[in-house]
């Protein structure tokens, strides 16, 4: 018998102790069917589920929320061309970064972040991040799990030697 073990994903704003919790009963839930978001939301309805605490049921607060979402969206989804005359590809418009005496991130425009040796750095870490997790998730796939698992890799150690 194979053992299960659910962990959260890092930075993804639930504890282990939770993804314990949470992981069994979304099994349970989904058994082996598949869900849809809205299947997990009833399911996680009655006060007495263990996902109920992890969603808000005030419809305030998340209405506020969704729209900060939605924000969040929108400024991930904005791309600008800068073009001195030579073709070049669209890059982000907006970066989210952390600034010192603020609590969460903020979003600043990218020739902002770029003339900023701090945001610069943390867009670079995240990029590195990224890399390290798509190896990591995608390692269990034989069709990339040698060369090109190992090609990501020799690209994130290149970054951090930067």
């Amino acid at each position: 018998m194979i053992a299960r073990t659910y962990v959260a994903v890092p930075g993804g704003g639930i504890t282990d102790k939770d993804a314990a919790v949470v992981g069994p009963e979304l099994e349970r839930v989904f058994g082996d069917q598949r869900r849809t978001a809205e299947e997990v939301v009833r399911a996680a309805r009655p006060k007495r589920s263990p996902l109920h605490p992890h969603f808000e049921w005030d419809d305030t607060a998340a209405a506020e929320e969704y729209r900060r979402e939605q924000a969040r969206w929108l400024l991930r989804h904005i791309a600008v061309v800068e073009s001195n005359g030579e073709e070049r590809p669209p890059t982000r418009a907006f970066h989210a970064v952390t600034v010192e005496g603020v609590s969460g991130r903020v979003y600043v425009p990218a020739r902002v972040v770029w003339s900023n040796p701090d945001f610069s750095s943390q867009i670079v870490a995240k990029a590195h991040r990224e890399l390290v997790a798509w190896a990591a998730r995608h390692r269990e796939y034989e069709v990339l799990a040698s060369r090109h698992i190992a090609a990501v890799e020799r690209v994130a150690e290149e970054i951090l030697a930067a």
